[in-house]
C-alpha cells in the first residue's frame, strides 16, 4: 500500500503541484481536478493519512506527506480542497477542518 501511495498513480504523480493525495488518481480517465470528488486534494484527507501513518510507525512515509501538506497550505488559505495540478484553493476559503489539520500538523497534537 505504501508503494502504491508513493507511486505515480498517487502522491508521486509528476503533474501534482504538491505531493498530497488527490481524491482520484490523475492516471484515471475519469480524473477531473476541479470536480468536487473526482480529483481535487482535500487537506483533511491527507492529514488523516499522516495521522494514520504516524500511528502505524511509518514516519518515513508520514513526514514527506506532512511536509507536502504544510507546503500546500503555506499560502495562508485554509481552503476546503485544492486543484491538485495547480494547487489553486477551491471551495470554502476558510474551512475549519483544514485549519484544525494544519494546527495539528504544526503543533504535533
Amino acid at each position: 500500500m505504501v508503494a502504491l501511495l508513493r507511486s505515480e498513480r498517487w502522491t508521486g504523480h509528476p503533474g501534482l503541484r504538491h505531493a498530497v493525495l488527490p481524491s482520484a488518481t490523475p492516471a484515471s480517465p475519469g480524473f477531473r481536478p476541479r470536480a468536487y470528488w473526482r480529483g481535487p486534494s482535500w487537506p483533511v484527507v491527507t492529514w488523516l493519512f499522516v495521522w494514520l501513518l504516524q500511528r502505524r510507525g511509518r514516519t518515513d512515509v508520514a513526514a514527506p506527506l506532512r511536509r507536502a501538506l504544510l507546503d500546500q497550505l503555506a499560502g495562508g488559505s485554509f481552503a476546503e480542497y485544492h486543484e491538485p495540478l495547480t494547487g489553486e484553493p477551491l471551495g470554502s476559503a476558510d474551512q475549519s477542518w483544514t485549519a484544525a489539520a494544519a494546527l495539528d500538523l504544526l503543533l504535533g497534537c
